[in-house]
């Protein structure tokens, strides 16, 4: 009797974390960035994770600007100034 690999006890707990498809939100950016500054400054060898950690920087930077380019479209269309 063979054993499929996925049926287990931690395969099918992670199974339920597995986030639903869409878009990342900035929260989720945001924590992922958290968890790995955590992890550079835990670890010895943690600056190792800086090239992860730089890009969830530049992504939840981009993100911030996007969400205030778009406020600003909304407001001008609005009639509001800027």
């Amino acid at each position: 009797m063979t054993r499929d690999l996925f049926d287990t006890a931690p395969a099918r707990a992670l199974s339920r974390r597995v986030r639903p498809p869409g878009p990342i939100t900035l929260a989720e950016l945001e924590r992922a960035r958290e968890l790995v500054a955590k992890i550079i400054t835990m670890f010895p060898n943690g600056d190792t994770y800086l090239p992860i950690f730089k890009r969830l920087d530049a992504e939840c930077i981009a993100a911030r600007e996007k969400d205030d380019v778009i406020g600003r479209v909304r407001r001008i269309a609005a009639g509001r100034a800027a």
